[in-house]
This record gives C-alpha cells, structure tokens and sequence, in this order.
C-alpha cells in the first residue's frame, strides 16, 4: 500500500485536493515496477474527506487522463461524497471553505455521487452505525446511484458498534469483517 495525503482547504481549493490525488496515482503507475506493483490492479481508498477527494477523481471524468483513471477500483469508507452546505452538516463551513462557493448548483456539479455513470469503476462502500451526520445519507446515495447506472448493487458494509474513527482504527484487529470484506472486494471487484 502506499499512503498519500492531499492539500487541505487553506492551502487549495476545489479540485486542488483531487488533482493530488490523480499526481499520486499516476506516480504510482509510472514507478510500478520500481516497487513490483501490477499496474492493472491498483486501487483506491479513500476515508471520510479523503474519500471526497479520491471520488471526485474516480467517478469525474474530467478529472482522469486521456487514458482514464488508471484503477482497478475505490474502496469508499465513510465518504462525505455529496458537497453539501445545508444546515444539519457540520461541516458546512469547511465545504465552502474547500469548494469556495455555497451555489447548490456548483457543489452538486463538484460531488462524487453527481458523476456516476454505468462505466463507474467497481466501488466498496463502508460505514459506521455511529457516523458523522449525513455520511450514512452520501454513502447510501453512492450505492444507489451505482445499482441505478450499473444495474446491480455494490458491495457494501454497514459496521453495528462503530463510529466515524473507530471503522478505520479497527482494520487489521481481531474484529475482521470490514478488513475481510475489502479483501474480498480487491480479490473480485464488481
């Protein structure tokens, strides 16, 4: 695996984050056989933000190189993949703070879930019982818009006992659903 990180709002705006994103991919498959990594099987995860960020590169063809995304698939684990400025987020503020503007039109234009298309790369979907507010919403709109384009749902995990941290902290203890089902993802994508 190879962790990256992405300018924060402060430092860039939209699609500042997303085009760090697409630099690290394609540092990835440019020095591949460097680190004896198939080119044909990378892919992408992204948590919270950063599944934001790694969904706008995904799913936004705009965003890809004339060859595209260059994936084999996303993993999306408690994805605010919907830019949204209404009341009961509160994260509003950082949502202008990023994407510069509080224009429904333009933050639906700037959102994951508003790019999926029946070519989507095959996508994971996890969250957490006890989310964040509203990340349950975007990750079940996520799936939904990829069963309506794909015409069949993809995998996806709601994890009872866990929270917006705990559902990455746990990876790789003894409590192995997620982990194992991710495996399971990477092994078979769909």
């Amino acid at each position: 695996g190879i962790n990256i990180g992405y300018r924060l709002a402060g430092d860039a705006g939209y699609p500042g984050a997303t085009e760090d994103i697409a630099s690290a991919v394609a540092w990835t498959r440019q020095h591949a056989t460097e680190f004896g990594i198939d080119r044909d099987r990378l892919f992408l995860m992204g948590h919270s933000a950063g599944a934001a960020h790694s969904g706008s590169y995904v799913y936004d063809s705009r965003r890809h190189p004339a060859d595209g995304p260059g994936l084999a698939g996303h993993l999306v684990v408690s994805g605010r993949v919907r830019a949204e400025t209404r009341p009961e987020n509160p994260n509003a503020h950082k949502v202008v703070a990023y994407y510069g503007t509080d224009s429904a039109d333009a933050l639906a234009d700037a959102s994951p879930v508003s790019h999926i298309g029946p070519d989507s790369l095959p996508t994971f979907i996890a969250f957490a019982e006890y989310e964040n507010p509203l990340i349950d919403v975007h990750c079940l709109e996520l799936a939904s818009r990829l069963a309506q384009a794909k015409r069949r749902a993809p995998p996806l995990v709601w994890l009872p006992g866990h929270n917006h941290t705990s559902i990455i902290g746990h990876i790789n203890t003894s409590e192995d659903h997620l982990g194992q089902a991710m495996l399971n993802f990477i092994a078979h994508p769909r």
